[in-house]
């Protein structure tokens, strides 16, 4: 996947996911410090299931 990094996730960071791409290995989020939205790699955040998401 080729893109524009929009910034940094830390450690404890909170976001609001608002779906996954086609295979699962990516959520589309948007980080509430700042407020920036794109995409992350499931691999680098911890997620709990709090309710059904769909497929962007």
């Amino acid at each position: 996947m080729d893109g524009t990094i929009h910034g940094q996730g830390y450690f404890r960071e909170t976001f609001t996911a608002h779906c996954w791409n086609a295979d699962g290995h990516w959520i589309y989020l948007t980080a509430h410090r700042g407020n920036v939205t794109g995409w992350v790699s499931v691999a680098y955040v911890y997620y709990t299931d709090m309710g059904p998401m769909g497929y962007c």
